[in-house]
C-alpha cells in the first residue's frame, strides 16, 4: 500500500510545479552508459565474423559463446555477494 501512496504523493508533487512535463527533465544531460558497449561490439563483431561462413561454423561459436555465457553466469552465482553473510 505505501507505493501506492508514494506513487500519488510523486503525481501531486509533478501536478503541483505548473510546467508541462512536471518537475522531470527529459533532456537532462549526464555521462553516457557504457556498460553495454561491450556486448554489443562483440554481437557485431561476432556477426561480421559469421559472413561468409559455412551454418556449421557459425552455430558452433554460437554454442561455444552459449556456454560460456553459462559457465560464466554460474561461477558468478556460487559467489557470495559484497557485503553479505556467509
Amino acid at each position: 500500500m505505501r507505493a501506492v501512496e508514494e506513487a500519488h504523493e510523486a503525481a501531486d508533487i509533478h501536478a503541483a510545479s505548473g510546467k508541462r512535463l512536471g518537475l522531470s527533465d527529459p533532456r537532462q544531460e549526464g555521462p553516457a552508459d557504457l556498460r553495454l558497449l561491450a556486448p554489443a561490439a562483440a554481437a557485431w563483431a561476432g556477426a561480421a565474423l559469421a559472413v561468409g561462413v559455412p551454418g556449421r561454423w557459425a552455430a558452433m561459436g554460437v554454442v561455444l559463446c552459449l556456454g560460456t555465457a553459462m559457465v560464466l553466469l554460474r561461477g558468478g552465482a556460487a559467489a557470495p555477494a559484497c557485503g553479505g553473510r556467509g
